[in-house]
Formats: structure tokens, C-alpha cells, sequence
């Protein structure tokens, strides 16, 4: 009788230990998806996109000009969990203010290597190529629209 309960308590010990190990494991795949899961923007339901400029004016881009930055967003992965590193880093950066059909908004840029939503949230792992067209086309449209302060 002695060596059975030897041997149940010796079961349950390995079963603990493998409930455990399943448990961290769960955990592990758990941590490692949100932090590498991506999300995307829905592009089909911008309505509008605006460009920000400097001294906080903003400009509505013609259809035109929101398909362009259109193509740039469908490609964009937002990565990971949300941080605010990226507001350590010296500079401004470009933002979009995308309206979508059911009324929300949202301003969205980059600042390489993060993605910025709503100038609270980066989201890092950025593709320096999206970035890098998003970044070309937002200059292009300031030169075209932005006007200095002292020249107005």
C-alpha cells in the first residue's frame, strides 16, 4: 500500500509539472501573438483623407490624391502592441486624417521605425518601403499646398 501511494503521489507530481509547463506555454504562444499579430486599416471605408501641415492646417486631398495614399495604407501592417517610443524621437512627422464612412476619424502617420495612430500610439516594425512612399507622397503634397507662416 505504501509503494501505491508513493506512486500516485509521484503521478500527480509529473502531472502538475506538465500542467504547469503547458500553462507557461499557453501563455508564451499568447504573449508572442499579440505581440506580433497585424492589424490593417480598412481602406474601403475612408471616406475622405486630409493632410495635416504644419501650424495644425489641414488640407482635403482630391479623390485623386486620396487613392494615392489609399494604395500606401492597404499595405500597412499596424505590428505589435501599441507604445510611445516613438515620441522620444527629435522632429516632426507626417500625418494623414483619414474619415471613414461611419463617422470615426483618424489621424495616421510614421515616424520610421513606428506607424502613429492618432498621435498617441506607435506601433513599431514599420516597413521602411511603406514608409518611405507614405513620407515621398506627404512631402509632395506639402510643397504643393503648404504655405510658410511669413510668406502668407
Amino acid at each position: 500500500m505504501r509503494g501505491g501511494i508513493y506512486m500516485l503521489l509521484r503521478t500527480k507530481k509529473k502531472a502538475g509539472i506538465a500542467a504547469g509547463i503547458l500553462a507557461v506555454l499557453v501563455f508564451i504562444s499568447a504573449v508572442f501573438w499579440l505581440c506580433f499579430k497585424a492589424e490593417r486599416i480598412d481602406v474601403e471605408q475612408i471616406r475622405s483623407i486630409s493632410l495635416r501641415l504644419p501650424d495644425d492646417v489641414e488640407i482635403l486631398l482630391s479623390d485623386d490624391e486620396a487613392e494615392q495614399v489609399k494604395d500606401s495604407l492597404e499595405k500597412v501592417e499596424l505590428k505589435g502592441i501599441a507604445t510611445d517610443l516613438f515620441k522620444d524621437m527629435t522632429g516632426t512627422y507626417m500625418q494623414y486624417r483619414l474619415y471613414f464612412h461611419d463617422g470615426t476619424e483618424m489621424y495616421f502617420g510614421e515616424v520610421w521605425p513606428y506607424y502613429v495612430v492618432d498621435g498617441e500610439r506607435g506601433y513599431g516594425f514599420a516597413d521602411e518601403e511603406i514608409c518611405g512612399n507614405l513620407r515621398e507622397l506627404y512631402i509632395e503634397l506639402l510643397e504643393k499646398y503648404y504655405v510658410p507662416y511669413n510668406e502668407r
